[in-house]
C-alpha cells in the first residue's frame, strides 16, 4: 500500500526499515480508509517512519511504545533536523506518530491506552434506563442526560422504597436550583420519569408520582425564534452546489426548511430510509416512532447530486459524512446547527440562537401565516399534541390583529 504514497524504490526500502517499517503499509491502508488527502498521508507516513528510526537509536522495542516514549520522541523532534530539511511540520509529525501508535492498538500489537474511569451506574438505573429505552421509545441522549440526576438522586435519598414525597421535593428544589430553566426542567422530568417508572414497577407508593414540583412558567409565554421565508431561500441560494461541501450543505438546509427535519434526524439519516421509487423518506423522530415523509421534487434531486458526486466512498451506512479525514458520520446536532449558521453568514442572514431549529420554526411560522390548519402543521412537524403547534399561532400577526381588540380608554384623573 505503500507504493499508492512513494514511488522510488530506495524510498520504499528505507520507509520499511527499523521497528516500524513492517507495518506501515496497513497503516498507509488505514490513512487511505479515513480519506485523508495524498501529501498529509505521506507525512504521516514518514512520521511513523521517523518514530522508528528515533526507536532503534534510542534502543526502544515497538512493544515499549507508551504515552512516555512518545513525549520522548516529540522532544526529540524539536531538535531534529529531518523536519526542517523535509519541509514537514512539528506538530504533523506528532499527530502522524500517534496516528500509528493508535493504529498498532487497533490491530492488539499495542494494549489499547487505559480510558478514565466511568461513573458506575447503579443497577436501578441501569434497569430504568433498559425500560425507558425498549418500552418506552427514550432516545439514548435523553437518558444520558438524565443518568448523573438519578445518580445524585440515589446517593442523597437512597433506593426507590426510602422516597417520601418531602425528600422528593427537596432534592429537586436544590437540584433544580443550580441551573436555568431549561436544566432545571430536565431534572424535574428525569426524577418524575423515574418515579413514575418505580411506582408501575412496585418499587415506592403510588401517590410519590404527583409529589414532584413543577418549574413556574407561563404556558406558550414565549415565541418561536424564525427567519422569514426570504431569508431562507437566500441561504439555500448562496448555498452553492460546486464543491462537495456546497453539495452536502444544500441538500442538509433543503431537508429542514422544506420537511421540517430536527437536526438528530439529519446525524441519524441512513441510506435505507429512502424509497427512491416512492419519492419518500423515513425519519424516526425523538420518539423512534417512524414516519414516511413524501420527498419534494427539490430536495430529491439535491440530495441525489450529493450521493452521486460528494458523498466519500465508505461502507457508513448514515447519508451525511465529514468530507476531511477521517470520514465519518456528523455525530453531534451541534455540527449540522453549525453548517446551517455558516450558510446564514455567507447569506447576510442574522440568524438567531438555535441554528437548524431556526428553520423548522421558520417553515412552521410561514406554514401557519399562510392559514394553514394548526392540526396539518402538526402533521408536517411530527407533533404528538397539537398543543404543541399552538405555540406557531402567537406569530401569525394580520391573524391576530384580526381579534386584537382596542384597549379601553382611560379615565382622565380627578
Amino acid at each position: 500500500m505503500l507504493e499508492k504514497y512513494f514511488e522510488a524504490a530506495p524510498t520504499l526500502a528505507r520507509l520499511r526499515l527499523g521497528p516500524t517499517g513492517p507495518f506501515l503499509d496497513g497503516f498507509a491502508a488505514v490513512l487511505d480508509g479515513a480519506g485523508y488527502a495524498r501529501w498529509t498521508a505521506r507525512g504521516y507516513l514518514r512520521a511513523a517512519a521517523h518514530l522508528g528510526t528515533w526507536m532503534g537509536a534510542v534502543g526502544l522495542d515497538v512493544a515499549e511504545l507508551r504515552d512516555e516514549a512518545l513525549s520522548r520522541f516529540a522532544a526529540h523532534l524539536l531538535d531534529c533536523t529531518c523536519l526542517r530539511r523535509n519541509k514537514g511540520g512539528y506538530r504533523d509529525a506528532v499527530v502522524g506518530a500517534r496516528l500509528f501508535v493508535g493504529h498498532l492498538a487497533d490491530r492488539g500489537v499495542l494494549p489499547r491506552a487505559p480510558q478514565p474511569a466511568q461513573q458506575t451506574i447503579p443497577d436501578a438505573v441501569a434497569r430504568f434506563e433498559h425500560w425507558m429505552l425498549h418500552h418506552r421509545g427514550v432516545t439514548q441522549s435523553t437518558l444520558e442526560a438524565y443518568r448523573p440526576i438519578l445518580v445524585e438522586l440515589r446517593d442523597q435519598v437512597g433506593d426507590a422504597a426510602d422516597f417520601t414525597a418531602s425528600t422528593l421535593r427537596q432534592f429537586v428544589s436544590a437540584r433544580a436550583a443550580r441551573h436555568g430553566r431549561s436544566r432545571a426542567k430536565t431534572v424535574v422530568s428525569a426524577v418524575r420519569m423515574y418515579v413514575r417508572y418505580a411506582v408501575a414497577h412496585g418499587l415506592c407508593a403510588p401517590h410519590l408520582a404527583d409529589a414532584i414540583p413543577t418549574i413556574a412558567e407561563w404556558r406558550l409565554s414565549s415565541l418561536p425564534r424564525y427567519i422569514s421565508p426570504a431569508e431562507v431561500e437566500r441561504i439555500i441560494e448562496e448555498t452553492h452546489a460546486t464543491s462537495p461541501s456546497g453539495l452536502r450543505d444544500r441538500a442538509i438546509l433543503l431537508l429542514l426548511a422544506r420537511l421540517g427535519l430536527r437536526a438528530g434526524d439529519i446525524t441519524a439519516m441512513r441510506l435505507e430510509d429512502f424509497d427512491w421509487e416512492a419519492g419518500t423518506l423515513l425519519v424516526a423522530g425523538k420518539s423512534r416512532r417512524a414516519t414516511r415523509m413524501p420527498l419534494p421534487q427539490e430536495v430529491g434531486d439535491a440530495l441525489l447530486a450529493y450521493l452521486v458526486e460528494a458523498r466519500p466512498d465508505t461502507p457508513d451506512p448514515h447519508v451525511f459524512l465529514r468530507l476531511r479525514a477521517p470520514i465519518g458520520r456528523l455525530r453531534t446536532s451541534v455540527s449540522v446547527s453549525s453548517i446551517v449558521h455558516r450558510a446564514a453568514q455567507r447569506a447576510g442572514v442574522q440568524m438567531p440562537r438555535g441554528g437548524a431549529h431556526v428553520l423548522r420554526h421558520s417553515i412552521a411560522t410561514a406554514l401557519v401565516r399562510d392559514g394553514v390548519p394548526l392540526s396539518a402543521v402538526s402533521v408536517v412537524l411530527r407533533h404528538h399534541s397539537e398543543q404543541t403547534t399552538a405555540h406557531y399561532a402567537k406569530v401569525d400577526l394580520p391573524a391576530l390583529r384580526r381579534i386584537a381588540q382596542p384597549w379601553p380608554t382611560e379615565v382622565s384623573p380627578c
